[in-house]
Formats: structure tokens, sequence, C-alpha cells
């Protein structure tokens, strides 16, 4: 699947589910994340990628700098990647004020889940 679509699927479904999100740029920096999701003040941001795709060098590094900063990043390749990641950032909600959770990764590939924790 096209990450255009991935990623149109999943501002429609993060909106349905009270999600605010915004198409995310940065002028001058080509390795930030596509979007910017918030609910609750909790946000996270979420790199799509083309099924089968993975994230360059240089988004890996920026996910790294970004998660050495206490923020939450992901990427992922399919419409269930993206399902997961939603359930879990609403799941965390609760637990926001008191115990925030951050550098941590969550991804639905090729049929399995995938957990990448920052250094």
């Amino acid at each position: 699947m096209l990450e255009r679509d991935i990623e149109s699927w999943s501002s429609r479904k993060a909106k349905d589910a009270g999600w605010w999100n915004r198409k995310f740029t940065s002028p001058g920096n080509r390795s930030v994340p596509d979007r910017i999701f918030a609910r609750h003040g909790r946000v996270f941001w979420v790199e799509f990628k083309a099924t089968g795709k993975e994230p360059t060098d240089l988004q890996y590094e920026e996910h790294k700098n970004m998660r050495a900063a206490g923020l939450t990043v992901y990427w992922t390749d399919c419409r269930e990647g993206f399902a997961y990641i939603l359930k879990m950032e609403s799941d965390v909600i609760p637990y926001t004020i008191t115990q925030p959770i951050s550098g941590h990764g969550v991804v639905y590939k090729n049929g399995k889940y995938e957990y990448r924790w920052s250094e």
C-alpha cells in the first residue's frame, strides 16, 4: 500500500477517535516524522512508510534525537500498525499526568509487532 494511503486512512481514524492531528513539516529538515497527534495532553509523532519500506538512516537518527528529548515517535508501514499505535496511546492517557511514557516505539510490520526502544 502507498504511504499516502496509509497516512490518509490513519489521519481519519485518529480524528474519528478524538485525536487532533496535523501534517508535520520542518523547513530544511527532511527527516522529521510525517504527522503529529495529540489528545488530552498526550502527544506523539508517526512516520508513515509504504508497505515493506522502513525509515531512512536520517529518519532513524531524527527519531533517536527526538526520543532523547523525551518525545514519543513511531513508524509504521501498514494500517494495522497505526491502529495498534492508536490503541496503545489511547490506553496510556489515564497515566499521562503522573507517569509520562516516552522513548518507545511499536510497529506492526509484516504480520508481527516489533518493539523498538530508544537508547
